[in-house]
C-alpha cells in the first residue's frame, strides 16, 4: 500500500539519504544557502529569513564548514566540501535515520577518513540510525554496530560487526575480509580469490545464489535457497555447510 502525500512528507523528514556522488546530488545552479534552505521549504517549516539563515549557518558549523560557504555554488567546492553540504542537508530536519549510499567512494582517499569520522560523530551526537552501504568492510567495522553481507540482493550473513569481522562463517564474507589488508588475519593471511563470473542479477543461480563462485559448494547448494541459520548469539548465516 502506498503512502499519501502527507505520509510521504513525514517519512522524508524522518529518513534522509546521502548519495554516492556529491556533485550529482547538488543543484549546480543554486547557492549553498538555497540548497540548505530547500528542506525547510519542502517540509513547510515557518521561519523568518533571519531564522532560516541562522539555521543554515548552524548546519554548516555542524559539518565543520564556515557560514561563509552559504554564498558558494557546488562547482566552487571540493569533493569533500560538497559531501559535507549533502550531509548538512540530510540532517536539516533532524531525521531519525540516514541512508548513506557509498558516501566516500567518489572522494580522494585523504578526504574519505574525514567524512567517515564526521558521520560517526553525527551518529553519536544526534542519536541517528545510520544505514551505511559500502564494499569496504574495514570502514563497516569502524562505523557499524551490525553488518549485513549481501550478494545478488540476498543476505548471506548478518550479526554484530565485531563478530562478523573476527569470526565470519559464510564463504562470501570470508572472501571479502581476505581482501582487506588490515583484516587478512581472519583467513590466516591468505587472499581468497573467487573464480567465475558474477551471475546476472535478473537471472540468479538456483538455490544459493553464491554457489557458482563458492569454493565449498556441493550439489545440495543448488536445490533450495538456504535460510539464515543461527551461528551464535544474534549471528546468522545463509549457508548449509557446518563443516567449513
Amino acid at each position: 500500500m502506498g503512502m499519501s502525500s502527507g505520509e510521504l512528507r513525514r517519512f522524508r523528514r524522518e529518513a534522509q539519504i546521502v548519495f554516492q556522488d556529491p556533485y550529482g546530488a547538488l543543484n549546480p545552479g543554486k547557492s549553498v544557502e538555497r540548497i540548505l534552505a530547500e528542506p525547510f521549504r519542502v517540509q513547510r517549516v515557518d521561519l523568518s529569513k533571519t531564522e532560516r539563515r541562522e539555521r543554515i549557518a548552524e548546519l554548516l558549523r555542524t559539518v565543520a564548514l564556515s557560514p561563509d560557504y552559504m554564498r558558494r555554488r557546488p562547482h566552487e567546492l571540493s569533493g569533500g566540501q560538497r559531501q559535507r553540504i549533502v550531509i548538512a542537508r540530510a540532517i536539516a530536519m533532524q531525521p531519525e535515520m540516514i541512508v548513506a549510499d557509498e558516501p566516500v567512494s567518489a572522494l580522494d582517499v585523504s578526504i574519505q577518513a574525514q567524512i567517515i569520522a564526521l558521520l560517526q560523530e553525527l551518529k553519536e551526537r544526534l542519536a541517528l540510525s545510520l544505514l551505511f552501504i559500502s564494499h569496504d568492510l574495514a570502514v563497516m567495522e569502524y562505523l557499524s554496530d551490525r553488518i549485513a553481507v549481501v550478494y545478488l540482493g540476498r543476505v548471506m550473513e548478518v550479526g554484530p560487526a565485531a563478530e562478523i569481522c573476527s569470526r565470519p562463517h559464510h564463504p562470501y564474507t570470508r572472501a571479502l575480509l581476505s581482501a582487506v589488508p588490515t583484516r587478512a588475519g581472519a583467513n590466516g593471511g591468505k587472499r581468497i580469490i573467487l573464480s567465475g563470473e558474477l551471475p546476472d542479477p535478473m537471472s540468479p543461480p538456483s538455490g544459493c545464489v553464491f554457489r557458482t563462485r563458492c569454493p565449498f559448494a556441493i550439489k545440495a547448494c543448488a536445490d533450495a535457497a538456504p535460510p539464515l541459520r543461527r551461528r551464535g548469539e544474534d549471528h546468522l548465516s545463509a549457508c548449509i555447510r557446518d563443516d567449513i
